[in-house]
This record gives C-alpha cells, sequence and structure tokens, in this order.
C-alpha cells in the first residue's frame, strides 16, 4: 500500500474548481427546477449532500488520487453553501438567485390549476398535503403555497364571526 500517496494532495486547484463548478451547476438546475421535486429538504442541502456523497465515493473507491483530494473537494462545497447561505441572508439579489419565490396554488378557496401544474402537482396530490395539515377541502383556504423547499404552506380562511349572547341567553 502507498501510504505516502493516500494522503499526498494532488491537482489541488483543478479538485476546488472542479467542486466549484458542480456546485454552480447544481444550484442553477435546482433553482430552475419546480419547487417540489426537492421534497421537504432545501434545495441548497440537497446540492450538499448529493455532491458530498459523490465526493465521498470517489474516495472510498479510489476514483481519487488521495483521501486529501476528496477532503479538498468536501471542503470546497460546504464554503460554498456556507458562502451562499451567508451572503443570501444579507443580499436579496444572491436570495433571489438562490431561492424560487413561493408559488401560490390555492386563492380563496379556489385551486389554481396553472401554478399546480406548472409545480407539476395534481388536484389529488395537494389534497394530500393540506389533509396534512388537518384541512379537509381547499374551501377552507384562504391561501397555499408551495415553498421553495417542497413544503406547502396554508393559510386558513377566518372562521365567520360567532354572535355574542347577552342577557339571560338572547343573542344581540
Amino acid at each position: 500500500m502507498d501510504w505516502q500517496g493516500l494522503f499526498e494532495p494532488h491537482h489541488v486547484v483543478e479538485n476546488v474548481i472542479r467542486a466549484s463548478a458542480i456546485y454552480v451547476l447544481f444550484v442553477v438546475l435546482l433553482r430552475v427546477l419546480p419547487n417540489r421535486k426537492s421534497g421537504s429538504v432545501g434545495p441548497s442541502d440537497l446540492v450538499v449532500v448529493v455532491l458530498l456523497a459523490t465526493a465521498v465515493s470517489g474516495a472510498l473507491f479510489r476514483d481519487v488520487s488521495s483521501i486529501t483530494d476528496a477532503v479538498v473537494m468536501i471542503g470546497t462545497i460546504v464554503a460554498w453553501s456556507i458562502a451562499l447561505d451567508a451572503v443570501g441572508a444579507r443580499v436579496p439579489a444572491i436570495q433571489r438567485l438562490t431561492r424560487s419565490e413561493p408559488v401560490e396554488v390555492v386563492r380563496d378557496g379556489e385551486i389554481v390549476g396553472r401554478n399546480l401544474r406548472r409545480e407539476f402537482m395534481t388536484d389529488e396530490e395537494l389534497r394530500a398535503q393540506l389533509r396534512l395539515q388537518g384541512v379537509e377541502s381547499e374551501r377552507e383556504v384562504s391561501h397555499a403555497y408551495v415553498e421553495h423547499d417542497g413544503r406547502v404552506s396554508v393559510i386558513r380562511k377566518a372562521p365567520p364571526p360567532q354572535p355574542r349572547a347577552g342577557k339571560a341567553g338572547v343573542y344581540r
């Protein structure tokens, strides 16, 4: 076994450029995909998980020259993730590039079919998401949105006002 070669870094700059290019490609790809395709994991988290798994598998199966090369790639991926999250939290333009806006799929109790189709979601899938939040029908919903991470957020309609009881149970 070549112990020195196992830990000796090879092509560090190339590995940083490769990991950076793939990271940016994944972020752009997930930005243009419909929100629901990423499930309940945020798109940036999904990018990191996929890329880290790929980098680690390369090290495990000897596709990279050394363990140090894999560490450089993993460090680059994590650094990009942290940097984009930190900058995106302070610079709205960056956040708009990395996160999609919520898509309204229910408005005033009516399903917005065009937006639902744009998210590649069926009426039944939407109704299942509403049921998971304790909503029996879209008619109970003021607004529902597919968020950037694929979850559906629901704003219920306000319940009708209840009459107040007067003296001796007489209603006013």
